[in-house]
């Protein structure tokens, strides 16, 4: 398996251009299909990483580990620098049926539409302070 895995990382740099890939240690070795990295953590821009709040980091999923997050911390990007950190809050109570509060980093952002989980707390509408600050350019609106 380990060498799979190496294969694979190096296809992935050889054709895609990648120059670094960075991976969390929480629940090597498990197969499971839970406890995706897109609800820990995404990308925003080539300059800044969302990842949800560093006391509710290791809460979101069992086994999160501190090495994890000193991981995410210290990522660069394709000119070497450091991401800018922005944290977006989970949800203020724990899932109804969950033992966890839930992610809101787990979207998809379309060409025609934003899916985002929603989970009747007071932070659902909180996806507006994400994409605020995102410029306006004129003839979207006609998408």
């Amino acid at each position: 398996m380990k060498k799979l895995i190496i294969l694979f990382f190096s296809i992935i740099m050889c054709y895609c251009g990648v120059h670094s890939i960075a991976g969390a240690d929480t629940l090597k070795g498990e197969d499971i299909t839970d406890a995706h990295i897109d609800g820990v953590a995404r990308f925003y821009n080539d300059k800044t990483i969302l990842t949800v709040p560093e006391n509710d980091f290791f809460d979101l999923y069992e086994g999160m580990k501190e090495s994890d997050y000193e991981t995410l911390l210290d990522v660069r990007n394709a000119e070497g620098e450091k991401y800018t950190i922005e944290e977006i809050p989970l949800t203020s109570k724990n899932v109804k049926g969950l033992d966890y509060k839930g992610s809101y980093l787990n979207f998809y952002l379309g060409n025609k539409v934003v899916l985002l989980p929603v989970y009747g707390d007071k932070n659902d509408g909180m996806i507006h302070c994400v994409t605020q600050q995102q410029p306006y350019e004129k003839g979207l609106e006609d998408e």
